[in-house]
């Protein structure tokens, strides 16, 4: 095998191999580069606004399999697909009828839907290896999950035992590997990302690349603020917190083997191959404050509990946190007091919904007070070193008095980030607002 030095892994999104010629430009790019050796893929994506997944359409063939009904017309969009791509590629059509038919037959066999979810990357990747020239290697036979679709750490070394022996390039499908009973299981969706990420740093690769259908990562949601701007450069960290306060940059569980490992991950567009687009890594190698970008929720309650000496209660403070976790309530802040716990959450309730969680929670913890606010916005500006910077917090302050917008700061949570509630009625507004001011 090359030295770390020699080495990238790819991964390609399914938007970037919705079709023969989309997959063409992809042979291009991965041609273009020797140290482009592990290619991970995922199934092949929308070709247009009005077209469906073929993901999708899977799990609608295993939906109506469990329920009885007949999936021949769904399945047959998915052959009808898959055959012309294959004939494009010039791949075994003989195989991949092969392949077909058995997944048209085992499809009623599953009583979950990870088989049926994981059929178009293995797919795909079974075309896609020989046009590429490369070896396939399927993600069962190296890829291991737990029950609750995360890591086995074993996954690396099969990986790296694996890999090393084979020469030239090598094409994975993502999003799937083994589960515990040796059946089919997969990640949570976006769960190709894990894959690529646990073969960078399984095989200590240079680089990860991530191929997408955008320039990289913008520092704000381009579908509100029009200005927005590919990211250049950005911290694992400042990413994480992008995307903990509601960016949907990049799959959370896909950045902690590479950032464990130290691998850089660049995004790039797979349509403008000349663009730069993003490069993650774990630090920057300046000290200046720097903002990466601007995000927020666009629903958030804060959820108020109290009690008398709560702070010597530590079983009741825990029956607090279990309690919100089964009403799937995920504080983004979480405030500790010596007699209270308030929990920023983004949740979209009604008022009537709302009351009534908090009503349950209090009985069945025992809490003596309880309080749900209305509902409010986040928009939360992520960068290192800023969360101390007074010149920022007075830059926000003053565009947002300006505009005026009720923006009030949240207690310092963050260490990266400056976190303002908002009226929802104002959100899209605050947004632009903050990115005109610091961009």
């Amino acid at each position: 095998m090359e030295t770390k030095e020699q080495q990238w892994v790819c991964k390609f999104g399914g938007s970037s191999l919705a079709n023969a010629k989309r997959i063409a430009n992809v042979k291009q790019i991965v041609l273009a580069d020797p140290r482009r050796r592990f290619i991970v893929v995922s199934a092949p994506g929308k070709e247009g606004p009005n077209d469906t997944k073929i993901t999708d359409l899977l799990l609608d063939c295993h939906q109506k399999a469990v329920q009885g009904v007949s999936f021949e017309q769904q399945f047959d969009q998915i052959r009808q697909r898959i055959r012309g791509i294959s004939q494009a590629l010039g791949s075994d059509e003989q195989q991949i009828e092969h392949v077909l038919n058995d997944i048209q037959q085992q499809l009623p066999k599953h009583k979950t839907s990870d088989y049926a979810l994981s059929r178009g990357e293995y797919l795909n990747a079974l075309m896609i290896a020989p046009y590429l020239e490369a070896t396939f290697v399927d993600a069962t036979d190296i890829i291991f999950l737990s029950e609750e679709g995360t890591i086995e750490q074993k996954s690396y070394d099969k990986v790296r035992q694996k890999l090393a022996h084979i020469e030239g390039r090598v094409v994975i499908p993502g999003f799937y590997g083994t589960g515990v009973d040796s059946s089919i299981k997969t990640f949570s969706r976006g769960g190709s990302d894990i894959s690529g990420a646990l073969v960078a740093k399984a095989v200590g690769a240079a680089l990860y690349e991530n191929w997408t259908d955008v320039s990289g990562i913008y520092n704000a949601d381009p579908n509100i603020v029009a200005s927005a701007q590919p990211i250049e450069l950005i911290t694992y960290k400042e990413l994480r917190q992008l995307s903990l306060l509601g960016a949907s940059v990049f799959h959370e569980d896909a950045i902690e083997p590479v950032n464990q490992a130290a691998i850089p991950i660049k995004v790039k567009n797979t349509n403008a191959v000349s663009e730069e687009g993003t490069l993650i890594t774990v630090n920057r190698s300046s000290c200046v404050p720097t903002v990466a970008g601007v995000t927020g929720k666009r629903e958030c309650r804060l959820f108020t509990f109290s009690s008398f000496m709560l702070d010597h209660q530590p079983n009741q403070k825990e029956a607090l946190r279990s309690a919100l976790k089964l009403f799937k309530l995920k504080p983004l802040v979480s405030v500790d007091a010596l007699d209270a716990m308030a929990f920023y959450c983004p949740i979209e309730l009604s008022d009537t919904e709302a009351q009534q969680i908090v009503q349950t929670i209090q009985e069945q913890t025992h809490i003596e007070e309880a309080h749900v606010s209305q509902e409010f916005s986040l928009v939360g500006v992520v960068g290192t070193h800023i969360s101390s910077q007074q010149n920022l917090l007075t830059t926000l302050d003053g565009a947002f008095k300006k505009e005026d917008i009720a923006a009030q700061l949240l207690s310092p949570a963050f260490n990266s980030a400056l976190v303002f509630s908002v009226p929802p009625s104002v959100y899209e507004r605050a947004l632009r607002t903050a990115i005109k001011a610091l961009f």
